[in-house]
């Protein structure tokens, strides 16, 4: 680096140095999307003190620009990506106050999430990310790109700086950062659990596969025909207009033809190798854990994952596939579940006395479910048929729908019929629930949007559609997502809670539940008293108060169930 560079360099961290505002920062890495990957590094770090200054460093100047920037306000497009590498490679915390990208989504999730194209839609930027060179890595290109990537991070910062001091936002910002130490975390794996399974499997696939000389089994065409050929009435069609051996559209079949449950019962075992026991192993750093990466918000709510997505490891009691997951040495894991989260959520924002009144109570509410449409004491099997009930009507599900819905998720049979009476018992049962479901069809309707208890918003313009369908899915789409984010921000909540504890290190959050690891001999002291932390937190944002038990489900023991 010239005598000039240099000056410019520490000339521009002086200015830095002496700016009050809050400071954008952005790192480029050469190609690489983990720092937790061998030979993981940061080529630059840009920083940006408005929307039209931006100054770029590299090696000598960065590890100086931090020990500025940690008494900074940090904003950041995709700030835990940020923070994890600088962790990864500096030891760099950071006090980051807003993330634009959680922030562009929070603000309309219809709209793009990735910082260039936010910049093309908002401020007509040229296309300025297409010319760099990852082989070579020359300092123009990317620090030019780096550059830009600032000031635009600072002018969206500007653009909606009003929406990032909500309430909501703020509270998207504490448990974005629990998420973003839960990447870090990583999660442990046991290539050895993983190999005995994976051989499990292949014996399993090898029992299942069903005797069909010269069929393709992974061909559908021809598994349909071999079907056909075997007498089995296949109806449903694909979109191309050949028929469909899908799970939706063989799932009533399978009591009636061996042939189409064995076909199943191949297929799935053959999903699992596939997608799991094979793959797996490609996901596991040099540290031998699995550092998943999460997005803190969807449309509903929720947060996802990728690489892998551990939302879809399967709950599944009789491979028990998670067992390949496990503590680090002198841990214990915890896998804790906020208790039947949804329908406690729904049962409040109807609200519906009824429900309410069983869940103060302490009454099984599927078992409650099944009394009221049998009339008296009920068995195991109706009480399964009564969760099936309650998870679907509760979001609005047309009884053909929920026929699907019921006999893929617990194996309940319903006819059409079946699935009319059992809806109308539903809705007898619990009127609040009724209206609760009018009342937002109507808010769907006239506002196109909907707003949760918290204060986040969904826009939901397509009931406009001239497709009845569409309109159909639409507000089905707003009578889930005011359940299930309200339902998310209870797990959220709990992430943000756990921060407070030293020695748990949360490895991996599924839906409702919450998975960490903790030093043996602890116990429940943690997971006794979570739900009330988490309500503590809620309180503290929002002022909510529950006004029935929230309550959760754990186990501990040493590996992930």
């Amino acid at each position: 680096m010239s005598n000039e560079i240099a000056r410019t360099q520490l000339f521009n961290l002086e200015r830095i140095l002496h700016h009050n505002g809050p400071v954008v920062i952005d790192i480029e890495t050469p190609g690489q999307v983990d720092p937790y990957a061998q030979g993981a590094r940061i080529l630059m770090i840009g920083v940006a003190l408005s929307d039209t200054e931006a100054h770029v460093f590299k090696d000598p100047y960065i590890k100086p620009l931090l020990k500025i920037l940690e008494s900074k306000s940090l904003i950041a497009h995709n700030a835990k990506f940020e923070r994890n590498w600088l962790r990864k490679a500096y030891g760099f915390e950071g006090h980051f106050i807003v993330d634009t990208m959680l922030l562009a989504h929070y603000v309309d999730e219809g709209q793009p999430t990735g910082l260039e194209a936010l910049a093309q839609l908002l401020f007509d930027a040229p296309a300025y990310g297409e010319d760099i060179d990852y082989v070579n890595e020359p300092w123009e290109s990317y620090s030019e790109y780096c550059a830009l990537d600032c000031t635009y991070t600072y002018a969206l910062y500007e653009l909606w700086q009003y929406r990032a001091n909500e309430s909501y936002f703020k509270f998207i910002m504490e448990f974005s950062k629990a998420v973003g130490d839960m990447e870090y975390n990583g999660i442990g794996f046991d290539h050895r659990v993983n190999t005995e399974l994976h051989e499990y499997l292949l014996e399993l696939e090898t029992a299942y596969k069903p005797y069909a000389p010269g069929v393709n089994l992974n061909s559908p065409q021809q598994v349909a025909k071999w079907l056909v050929e075997a007498g089995v009435p296949l109806t449903e069609r694909t979109k191309t207009g050949k028929l469909s051996v899908s799970e939706d559209a063989t799932l009533h079949l399978r009591n009636q033809y061996p042939l189409v449950d064995q076909y199943r019962k191949w297929k799935d075992i053959r999903s699992l190798i596939v997608k799991y026991t094979t793959k797996w192993p490609d996901y596991v750093m040099p540290d031998g854990r699995i550092h998943a990466s999460y997005f803190p918000l969807t449309d509903t709510g929720r947060h996802s994952a990728k690489n892998p997505n551990m939302q879809q490891v399967p709950r599944d009691p009789e491979h028990k596939m998670k067992r390949v997951f496990t503590p680090r040495e002198g841990h214990e894991m915890v896998s804790w579940d906020a208790s039947q989260v949804e329908l406690r959520v729904a049962a409040i924002i109807a609200p519906d006395q009824h429900m309410c009144q069983l869940f103060r109570d302490g009454v099984d509410i599927h078992a409650a479910t099944a009394e009221t449409i049998v009339g008296g004491k009920v068995t195991n099997e109706e009480r399964q048929r009564a969760k099936a009930i309650n998870f679907g009507f509760l979001y609005g599900m047309g009884a053909t729908k929920f026929a699907q819905h019921a006999f893929k998720e617990y194996g309940t049979v319903f006819s059409i019929d079946d699935a009319y009476a059992a809806r109308n018992s539903y809705f007898n049962a619990y009127p609040g629930l009724r209206e609760w479901h009018e009342r937002t069809e109507y808010r769907v309707r006239h506002d196109q949007s909907l707003t949760t208890i918290f204060g986040r918003t969904r826009h939901l313009e397509d009931v406009d559609s001239n497709d009845s369908k569409i309109v159909y899915h639409t507000i089905r789409q707003g009578i889930n997502f005011l359940v299930q984010s309200p339902a998310a921000d209870i797990t959220h909540a709990a992430l943000v809670a756990l921060q407070d504890y030293n020695d748990v290190h949360v490895v991996a959050s599924v839906h409702d539940s919450v998975i960490w690891e903790q030093p043996i001999g602890t116990g429940e002291d943690i997971v006794a008293t979570l739900m009330d932390d988490a309500l503590s937190v809620l309180d503290l944002h929002f002022g909510f108060s529950a006004p029935i038990p929230l309550e959760a489900e754990w186990t501990i023991g040493d590996h992930w169930t």
